[in-house]
């Protein structure tokens, strides 16, 4: 089988994007300070959610959240901890963080466990 023309293939399918940043210590004269630093800007990617939560009340206000599967190419290192913010193709952007290390064991790309959560 010629796995480069099913994972070019497979890969025409992502039309979302994806900014993949983490926290890392960076010293400042004396002082350690956390800085945000982007792993992967702007890189094709498919947003898979199996399953829609309802909204759920707590505390009177309204919390959405869900797990998904975010799918991306083998080449990217993805650290434990990192964020995600996927850009859909109608422009609308929502945060992920990480749930899981990645599953890099197809040809084609690797998944990713996330959850999405925010408070509206």
């Amino acid at each position: 089988m010629d796995y480069k023309r099913f994972t070019k293939a497979t890969k025409m399918l992502w039309r979302d994007k994806v900014t993949i940043t983490q926290y890392t210590s960076v010293k400042d004269g004396l002082v350690n300070k956390n800085k945000r630093v982007v792993i992967a800007e702007d890189k094709p990617c498919k947003i898979i959610k199996p399953s829609l939560s309802p909204d759920k009340m707590n505390n009177g206000v309204n919390e959405d959240s869900y797990n998904a599967v975010l799918l991306l190419d083998n080449d990217i290192e993805v650290p434990s901890g990192s964020t995600m913010i996927v850009t859909d193709v109608n422009g609308n952007t929502r945060r992920y963080k990480q749930a899981t290390t990645g599953y890099t064991n197809y040809v084609s790309h690797q998944e990713l466990a996330v959850m999405y959560d925010e408070k509206a």
